[in-house]
């Protein structure tokens, strides 16, 4: 009922600015990303959550391995909703290997709307581990 799709921004989105005839301003707002954050210049990773079911969700816990992200996504369910896809954007620092098909994501279905709300921050810390044979 939920996949995820990811991409880095600029390598990976060519394609799917020409499939929608679309650019920048449109990624800036359908993924959130502030104007302030230069996409020329700074890679993001673009993720494209296809959830059934569900009203709402929001990355809530990373880890960085191996040059992939494995991210912690909590969700809300709503029968009232049929399906919905949600955008989200994470900034990659500059010094960072991230490749997308070394990401991956792992869901909590949450049913209380409290216990969801209190999960919501304005920020989100990831956890790099480094990788394994590398001093």
């Amino acid at each position: 009922m939920i996949s995820v799709r990811f991409r880095i921004f600029p390598d990976d989105v060519d394609e799917f600015l020409t499939e929608t005839n679309s650019d920048n301003d449109y990624l800036l707002k359908a993924y959130g990303i502030p104007a302030e954050y230069a996409l020329t210049q700074h890679q993001c990773l673009l993720i494209d959550l296809d959830a059934y079911m569900y009203q709402d969700a929001m990355v809530i816990d990373g880890e960085y391995m191996n040059n992939g992200l494995h991210l912690k996504i909590a969700c809300l369910p709503d029968t009232h909703h049929d399906n919905s896809v949600i955008h989200f954007a994470l900034p990659i620092p500059d010094d960072l290997i991230l490749e997308p098909e070394n990401c991956t994501a792992d869901y909590l279905i949450l049913t209380d709307e409290t216990e969801y709300q209190a999960l919501v921050t304005n920020s989100l810390t990831i956890e790099l581990h480094e990788q394994e044979g590398l001093q």
